[in-house]
């Protein structure tokens, strides 16, 4: 406890964690593209039945994928361990593993389910696999081309608004070398896009 003269300022608390009951799955990101070699990172937590991390908590934790993603590898940070990695298996090490899943090419929800004796099973956050979409722009391209490398758009507005009419996926505008005009400042945004959830 800390005191400012007789009033209380700070207290800590420290708690023992009880035993592992619970899994924590934590993607690094919450959307990838659909290409075959995007991944994502799942960090696995073990926590007791009150939400208190278990640091000495080593258990052998099955793995399973839902959608259109593929693990590539399955690490926990321990020096000593000689397990392989390309497993749908693989113990924690001081209370945490990891897995990557690497997209298949696919679009889709991506989910990791995680089961360990004695724990209560857990499905991560979902994580979107989007399509990925590239469009063109050239001072010497017309708007009523489609955008594409070799029939590009003239301007950057007709290309945002070719992005409306996704409905999902990550877009990159390319803008060829040369001079691009713009009347006014140019702001895109999600809600240009056509999924606006």
């Amino acid at each position: 406890r800390g005191y400012n003269g007789k009033k209380m300022v700070a207290r800590e608390i420290q708690e023992t964690a009880g035993p592992a009951r619970q899994i924590v799955i934590e993607p690094d990101v919450r959307s990838i593209v659909a290409d075959g070699k995007d991944l994502v990172v799942m960090n696995l937590t073990l926590l007791d039945e009150k939400g208190r991390f278990v640091p000495n908590a080593n258990h052998l934790i099955d793995f399973e994928v839902k959608g259109p993603g593929r693990i590539i590898g399955t690490g926990n940070g321990d020096p000593s361990c000689h397990d392989p990695e390309r497993v749908p298996w693989r113990k924690t090490f001081n209370g945490h593993c990891q897995v990557i899943i690497q997209s298949t090419g696919e679009a889709g929800d991506i989910q990791l389910v995680a089961k360990s004796e004695g724990l209560k099973t857990q499905s991560s956050p979902v994580v979107k696999a989007l399509q990925r979409y590239t469009v063109y722009v050239s001072p010497y391209g017309d708007d009523r081309n489609n955008g594409t490398h070799q029939m590009p758009f003239r301007t950057i507005q007709a290309a945002k608004k070719w992005c409306q009419g996704i409905s999902a996926g990550k877009v990159t505008i390319v803008l060829a070398d040369g001079t691009h005009y713009l009347d006014s400042t140019l702001v895109i945004t999600h809600d240009d896009s056509n999924d606006r959830k």
